[in-house]
């Protein structure tokens, strides 16, 4: 029989962990809620001011905020695109 709260992953920046709704709480996730940063060489997050210069270094930034696990976040106001007129 299928599991009736299957595991999903969780679409938070920098988590990517399988839960299900019936585990989550408050405190069980770490991400980062801002978006990444590239620039020209600069690799970085800004929601915690974290640049580097190195892809690898970039990846191992550790999550700067906590909360709930989330399968479908919502468009943030940074990646929303203005609709065609």
């Amino acid at each position: 029989p299928a599991a009736p709260h299957p595991a999903q992953p969780c679409r938070n920046k920098g988590c990517g962990e399988k839960f299900t709704e019936a585990t989550n709480a408050d405190q069980a996730c770490t991400f980062h809620p801002g978006p990444p940063i590239f620039h020209e060489r600069q690799k970085g997050w800004s929601c915690c001011n974290k640049i580097c210069y190195d892809f690898d270094e970039f990846m191992n930034i550790p999550p700067c905020a906590k909360g709930r696990h989330n399968a479908n976040p919502e468009e943030h106001a940074y990646a929303k695109k203005a609709p065609k007129k």
